[in-house]
């Protein structure tokens, strides 16, 4: 058809493979040491040599940074990953320790994706965003309720996108909305893979 290639891979003569998305949303209920947990963040950062004492001052070094998210919400407890910006994260008892002595390094899950993985292309006002918010992010982090039991709704691609903030659906972001806190607290882990799919001959 007309402008075809705007939406496809053609394969064939009058075949084309339309490009898709692939995606696939897990919760975990992480318990370390106990259900009072916390959401620890690490980052890689450069840092000026001179600032960190060190004995070369030439030129910049790199550091760990580490923190705790204190409260659920979209953009503290959601996370995409950065290639730029190298990160870990990490469900964590504060109180228990990884190694002899006091608990510097918590005992603790982390989250690591070991591929590439996409996020949503559409804006974040597009019906298929708003009904399964989730392929908006790699990782959200939440407190556990009991009646939060998977990230969207199983029937909202054969329904319109009107319901996703009812009280009762099931919608990461309506979860994320609580602002909980999520310090010591028993907490789950959404996590999101997305694949953005371009048709090749060869599928």
């Amino acid at each position: 058809g007309r402008n075809e290639e705007s939406y496809s891979t053609l394969v064939r003569p009058h075949v084309a493979g339309i490009v898709h998305t692939h995606g696939v949303a897990w919760k975990a209920d992480i318990d370390v040491s106990g259900i009072a947990n916390a959401l620890r963040v690490s980052e890689v950062k450069e840092s000026l040599s001179n600032a960190e004492a060190v004995s070369w001052k030439k030129w910049p070094t790199k550091i760990l940074t580490h923190r705790y998210v204190e409260k659920e919400g979209v953009a503290s407890s959601t996370f995409v990953a950065d290639a730029q910006k190298p990160k870990v994260w990490t469900i964590v008892n504060r109180n228990a320790s990884a190694t002899a002595g006091s608990p510097l390094n918590p005992r603790g899950y982390r989250v690591e994706l070991m591929s590439f993985a996409t996020t949503q292309v559409h804006s974040a006002d597009h019906p298929f965003t708003k009904a399964m918010p989730w392929a908006k992010y790699h990782l959200a982090v939440t407190k556990y309720h009991d009646a939060e039991y998977r990230p969207s709704d199983p029937y909202t691609n054969y329904d319109d996108a009107s319901h996703v903030k009812a009280a009762y659906a099931q919608n990461l972001d309506r979860f994320l909305d609580d602002g909980d806190s999520l310090l010591d607290e028993d907490l789950v882990a959404w996590i999101g893979l997305s694949k953005e799919h371009i048709p090749r001959q060869e599928d």
